[in-house]
Formats: structure tokens, sequence, C-alpha cells
């Protein structure tokens, strides 16, 4: 099946020159026929695979913008509409912005607001997904700015902690966290937040702990993590839990491990979690999660730890606990 990526590069290339800066492209080979590609994907793995391929990549916006964007837009609305916001204001007027996204993950959506408030020059559905092309005005019209409103970070007022559009959970605590953290005894020593976004977990865990490494593959919920909770006694790890080693050995691990990647259901990744948590953790070392109660994780830490621990099944959710 032919990518989203390859998709608009077969389709719209007329349009692809210049300078050019790709957001949330997948890691498709012909990106490097692109001689002046700037990619920009805050998601660790989706980076990784950018950059071994020798594409340029940032985790943010790049200090010069091309006069080409091009955009796979995600399936959070307020992320999407946001990152066309900042296209628009950083990419020079006369410019080329493309679009592109499934039609099951916002496509039609897009486009249509896309045609309600620009000059479209291109448009087209090919491999279940809407592309749309416009040329950068000089003036941009108002709902850019409420776009930008849109994606700004919102309190959740339950955690005192601010989230981001497009980060896990977006403005309000999850029910699996919530059933962790009613559970989640006063730990102490250096504990490991997996997977920490931004920063709920590790919240709870530093009232206790001597020290919290909250690792997390989002970009966007590591920074934000850093502005709720500051410097003091925590340490932050932009980190693949899947790909990339963890030097440090710890007394426990939490997590609310995702069971989905960008796109589809995967519980794979959260068998990976649970094995890197037991490599993680010291002898006698606690993990404690929470997860769906339908995912299978119960034989993975039988075979990872001493002692495995149903504590609580409730709201669709178990919270494991586990004894290295």
């Amino acid at each position: 099946m032919t990518s989203v990526t390859q998709t608009l590069i077969d389709r719209a290339s007329a349009y692809i020159g210049g300078d050019v800066t790709w957001v949330l492209p997948e890691a498709e080979a012909s990106l490097r026929n692109i001689p002046k590609l700037n990619a920009l994907h805050p998601f660790r793995p989706a980076f990784l695979a950018l950059q071994n391929m020798k594409v340029a990549v940032n985790p943010e916006w790049p200090a010069h913008t091309g006069s080409t964007v091009a955009l796979n837009l995600p399936r959070q609305a307020e992320w999407a509409f946001g990152l066309l916001a900042q296209a628009l204001e950083k990419m020079p007027a006369g410019g080329h912005l493309l679009m592109i996204a499934p039609n099951d993950l916002g496509g039609k959506r897009y486009a249509k607001v896309l045609d309600e408030n620009f000059d479209v020059v291109f448009a087209e559905s090919k491999n279940h997904c809407r592309i749309a092309v416009i040329t950068r005005p000089a003036v941009l019209p108002d709902i850019v700015q409420k776009w930008k409103d849109g994606a700004r970070a919102l309190l959740v007022t339950a955690a005192d902690l601010l989230s981001l559009p497009g980060t896990f959970s977006h403005g309000r605590v999850d029910t699996g966290s919530a059933l962790l953290l009613e559970h989640l005894p006063a730990l102490t020593g250096t504990v490991a937040d997996f997977g920490g976004g931004w920063g709920l977990l590790a919240q709870q865990a530093l009232t206790t702990a001597s020290r919290v490494d909250l690792f997390e593959a989002d970009y966007n919920a590591i920074q934000l993590a850093k502005r709720n909770l500051g410097e003091k006694n925590i340490q932050y790890f932009w980190h693949d839990i899947l790909t990339e080693k963890i030097a440090g050995k710890y007394d426990a691990v939490i997590m609310n491990p995702p069971f989905h990647d960008l796109a589809d259901a995967n519980p794979e990744i959260g068998r990976g979690f649970i094995e890197n948590a037991a490599t993680a953790l010291k002898t006698g070392g606690q993990l404690w999660m929470v997860a769906n109660t339908h995912l299978p994780y119960e034989e993975i830490l039988k075979s990872q730890f001493k002692s495995v621990t149903n504590v609580v099944r409730a709201k669709g959710f178990k919270v494991l606990s586990a004894v290295k």
C-alpha cells in the first residue's frame, strides 16, 4: 500500500521545489530525492528512521522554513490546525503549502476548511487520502489566529498540569493513569517513568522518590513536562523505549504504556516496555503499570519478574505490579 508521504510526492510533485520543509513525513526512500529538504518530526521513532536515512530532521520547526511546506496532517484536529497556522506564519508569501491526510484521519475535513478559506491551486483524492495545495497569501485570514489559539497548552485542573493538543490525554486525566495513581504506593529511591507524557505519573513519584527519570518518545510532551515539573530531582530523556538502551538502574519503574503507534493498535509496544522495565530495574525493584484489561501482559510479566500481582481491575483497566 502506498504511504501517505509517497502519495503526496507522486501526485503533487509539481509543487515540491526550492527549500522544502516537510512536517511529519514517513521515512520514505524517495525523500532523499528532494535536494533541499528539512523534515520536522517530534516522535522519536520516526525521527530516528528519518535520521538513519540521512534526511535532515528536527523535532521542532527549523530556524529557516522553506518556501514550500508539506504537511502530513495528524488525526488530532487542534494539533493539525496548529501546524497549518505555524506553517503559514513561518513560510514566505507566494510559497506553496501542501497538505495530505487520510480520509479516515480528518483528510476530508482539512481539505474542506482550506477550500473555504484559501485559493486552492490543486486538490485530489487518492489512495484514501485528500490532498490540497494552496499558495500562501500576503495577508493571512483571521482563522489562522483561531487555529493558533486552539493549539495552545491547556491546564488540566484535576492535576494542575498543562497538556497540549497532539499529546496523549490532552485536556484530561486519562482513566488508566488515574487508576494507577490511586493505587501507586510511596516509591523511594530512583524511579523511571516510561512514556511519561506531560508528567502526570512523575508528579506523584516526585513526592517521595529521591530522583525521577522521565522517558518519553514525544518531544512536545517532554517540553511540556519540563514546564510542568521543573528541574528539581528529575531528568528528562527524549527516548524510544523500544530501540534505545537505558543506561540507569532503578528502584522502581512506573508506566502506562501505549498500545498504539502513530496509526495502528500494536500490543507489542507494551510487551517491549515490560521487557525493558525488567532490564532497567535493580534486583528487588518494583514495576507498577496500568493497561486495558484485554491486553495480555500477565504472561510476559511472569517470564520477566519474580512475582506478579494483579492489584485491581476497574473501568476497563487493570493495575499490575511486579518485583524483579
